[in-house]
């Protein structure tokens, strides 16, 4: 509980839209939530990124949905978003899922970038998705690769 004010922090000055960012009670939601992995990279015990992954089940099949994933300003350009999902994505596939989603805005081109090289392939569109005129695209990844 103890990083709900970094993690905060972080997701307020990287999402303008509301309904982009995680309140503090969300971040605290997914911290205590049993099954969640949440984690977060640190400097100098400041906050610079974190990532929260969520394992399904679904009947027999176990997926995996990476459900947040933000880096501070002073961090980025330098791998941590993409070290953050690598290890999000080894510890959903440690769980034994078979494929990995997420979802981002379709004018995100940086995340869409980073999420191809990480090998998800895009999905279809969803209208609206972080408000009305912001659209997202799902995305999905074979998590046994």
């Amino acid at each position: 509980m103890a990083d709900v004010p970094g993690i905060f922090l972080i997701e307020k000055e990287a999402f303008s839209n509301p309904a982009e960012k995680f309140d503090r009670r969300r971040i605290r939601y997914l911290i205590r939530r049993p099954g969640s992995i949440v984690m977060v990279a640190y400097r100098g015990g400041e906050v610079l990124g974190w990532v929260a992954a969520l394992p399904r089940r679904r009947l027999r099949t176990r997926w995996g949905r990476i459900y947040a994933v933000a880096v501070h300003r002073s961090a980025r350009g330098r791998g941590l978003g993409e070290r953050l999902m690598r290890v999000a994505m080894r510890r959903l596939e440690s769980l034994g899922v078979s494929y990995i989603s997420l979802e981002v805005r379709t004018t995100n081109r940086a995340a869409i970038r980073l999420y191809r090289k990480l090998g998800f392939g895009e999905g279809r569109k969803i209208a609206d998705y972080y408000g009305h005129g912001r659209d997202a695209v799902r995305m999905m990844r074979d998590g046994r690769t």
